[in-house]
């Protein structure tokens, strides 16, 4: 072996052993020594890196099978309605997909059997209504013009008188501003609304400046001492209605409603202020007495026949029995009926 091979051996088995150490017979110049072929690569042989394998492929996904289209059960069938609502969409897609003429008219015949039931329920249901006044809604609320007219007559007509019973037992404080945008207009309403129901008014300054539209004639004005917060208003111009107004050693007595925040018309004032004492008659004993029975009837003459929250909250069916149905709540429907108060939840203290 010539003197020049030796040395080109010595330093390749030199590196192949550092090599070793690291990875077995790979070298860190990536040169792979195999020691059965050393022949071979002294000849100019082996003197590559062996190929990694390629990767295997991942498998093409399996071709879906195209699912059938939903198909009815086999065998004879009632032409429930709970059958028609599972399956009647089945036959229109059905009849849409081939355009057969035997499936658009299985879809079309289906179609008219579920057009017929609903329309001999209902005139099933006019027959049973007509026998039983107390579930037609014609008798809590007139389906006639002339007849809903009646009840917003009643209704208006207990709007006013709520008013001036209110007046007699209390009067408004009108909270504003001398910048604010609608006090102006507000004012102006409230000297309406004094004018027409004989209320008294108290115009309080939040800012202790003189509003626009102000004049003696519409009440004192006084600066605020803290109300505006306290009552948890947020906007000028706020109208709150005072309850028998009494300051008596020092103490505080009087009982507030907060009527309305923001610009309101007249006959939304007053329907306001009418429904804030119709609520507080109702559900707080406080205000007992604040108006009378009647016109709280006419108040609440567009929830006749509603049945109380409390009462619903009472009822129990028997659900697998439909005649319980009718004996648990025919009871409660009657006493909505007659009541006063349908529809108001009890009285709070």
């Amino acid at each position: 072996m010539s003197y020049v091979r030796l040395l080109v051996l010595s330093m390749i088995l030199g590196a192949s052993g550092a090599a070793h150490a690291e990875n077995e017979n790979w070298g860190s110049g990536g040169v792979y020594i195999d020691d059965a072929k050393l022949g071979e690569f002294l000849r100019g042989k082996s003197w590559s890196r062996p190929q990694p394998k390629d990767p295997q492929a991942p498998l093409p996904k399996p071709a879906e099978t195209p699912q059938k289209p939903d198909q009815p059960k086999p065998g004879k069938q009632k032409i429930t309605l709970d059958w028609l609502r599972q399956n009647i969409e089945i036959y229109e897609r059905r009849a849409q997909e081939t355009q057969k003429k035997e499936d658009i008219e299985a879809y079309m015949y289906l179609r008219r059997v579920l057009y017929d039931k609903a329309q001999n329920y209902a005139t099933r249901s006019v027959e049973v209504m007509r026998e039983n006044p107390l579930v037609d809604e014609n008798n809590r609320i007139p389906y006639a013009s002339f007849g809903q007219a009646a009840i917003g007559k009643v209704n208006s007509t207990a709007i006013d008188k709520a008013n001036q019973q209110m007046a007699e037992q209390g009067g408004l404080w009108v909270f504003v501003d001398s910048t604010c945008t609608f006090c102006k207009d507000m004012l102006d309403v409230i000297r309406m609304h004094k004018r027409d129901m004989g209320m008294s008014v108290l115009v309080i300054t939040i800012d202790g400046k003189r509003p626009k539209g102000y004049s003696e004639s519409l009440g004192p004005l006084v600066a605020d001492n803290g109300f505006f917060r306290a009552l948890g208003l947020q906007l000028t111009p706020s109208v709150v209605y005072v309850h028998k107004p009494d300051y008596t050693k020092g103490i505080e007595n009087n009982r507030f409603l907060v009527v309305s925040q923001g610009f309101y018309s007249q006959d939304k004032l007053q329907r306001t202020i009418a429904y804030a004492g119709y609520s507080s008659t109702r559900d707080t004993k406080a205000f007992a007495g604040l108006l009378s029975p009647d016109v709280v009837e006419g108040l609440n003459a567009w929830n006749r026949g509603v049945i109380a929250a409390k009462d619903i909250n009472d009822i129990e069916i028997d659900p697998n029995d439909p005649a319980s149905i009718k004996q648990a709540i025919e009871p409660f429907l009657a006493k909505s009926m007659q009541s006063k108060n349908a529809g108001a939840p009890n009285a709070r203290p």
